[in-house]
């Protein structure tokens, strides 16, 4: 960031302290996504849900419910870190297939793999 934007940016921050939040909490939630060791992920994210606990921040309320419900996904992420690319191209096939032969198309095959 240039330092002209870097000063406009501290500017709107000393105006809004709402705003500032937010972009403290969103910056400290990127940081969940480079984690390499489960535990250090689930303490940032415990961390976090706690300090937005009294923010008044209803958007980044509703998103540490989600996050919470999805810990075990998370928590998987920084073993094996799957693109999110691919993992939509994946619930892509799975939708087209299930509306092209219904779930009769994948009973089938996931029975005739398991068996074989």
């Amino acid at each position: 960031m240039a330092r002209d934007q870097h000063q406009t940016l501290q500017d709107l921050f000393a105006v809004n302290r709402r705003l500032a939040k937010t972009y403290l909490f969103r910056d400290q939630l990127m940081q969940l996504w480079t984690y390499t060791y489960e535990a250090n992920a689930r303490l940032l994210l415990t961390t976090w849900c706690l300090a937005l606990r009294w923010q008044r921040l209803p958007a980044f309320e509703a998103l540490a419910k989600l996050l919470l419900t999805h810990m075990d996904g998370i928590l998987a992420y920084c073993h094996v870190k799957v693109p999110f690319g691919v993992a939509e191209a994946i619930n892509g096939n799975i939708r087209a297939v299930l509306y092209r032969g219904g779930a009769t198309a994948i009973t089938r095959s996931c029975s005739s793999r398991c068996s074989g």
